[in-house]
């Protein structure tokens, strides 16, 4: 009662199906073979950190001075750096909101304050900037969204 599909057709497809699969095994297994056999040298040798974000990678993180960044930031090979970097020289206040390539940000700023917030522990500055008219506007900016951590170097990313 159902469509039969010829026994031609089902083994011509059966073939095809079983050829993709036996190549993707080929591929496969000398992608492994080549892994598991590259020599312990190369297998063990530190890599540069490059475009982390720095709070992954970083202990002691903290804002001094309302606009200095600060944290020991993780290197390739598992040491850690010193890093320091000036917000003001990255981040504006345009009339109360916190503006990427601005400068300046503290100068009309009060109350600020850095922190790893939430689950996706999210690294928030956050302050109140004062705006065009003198009013004080609570605002927050992730430092995730342009600063990396490029081999124990905060980065300012455009």
């Amino acid at each position: 009662m159902g469509d039969k599909v010829p026994p031609l057709v089902r083994d011509s497809e059966y073939k095809y199906q079983l050829s993709v699969l036996r190549n993707l095994y080929s591929a496969l297994s000398s992608s492994l073979f080549i892994i598991t056999h590259l020599p312990s040298s190369i297998l063990h040798q530190s890599t540069p950190l490059a475009n982390m974000s720095f709070h992954l990678s970083a202990e002691n993180i903290r804002v001094e001075e309302d606009h200095v960044l600060v944290a020991d930031l993780e290197v390739g090979d598992g040491s850690r750096r010193h890093a320091v970097v000036d917000l003001n020289v990255h981040l504006g206040n345009n009339n109360g909101h916190f503006q990427w390539d601005g400068h300046n940000f503290s100068e009309t700023a009060r109350g600020v304050h850095f922190a790893i917030e939430g689950g996706g522990q999210v690294p928030v500055l956050r302050a109140e900037l004062r705006d065009e008219e003198g009013n004080w506007e609570s605002r927050d900016v992730n430092l995730a969204e342009r600063i990396i951590n490029e081999n124990g170097h905060f980065v300012f990313q455009q």
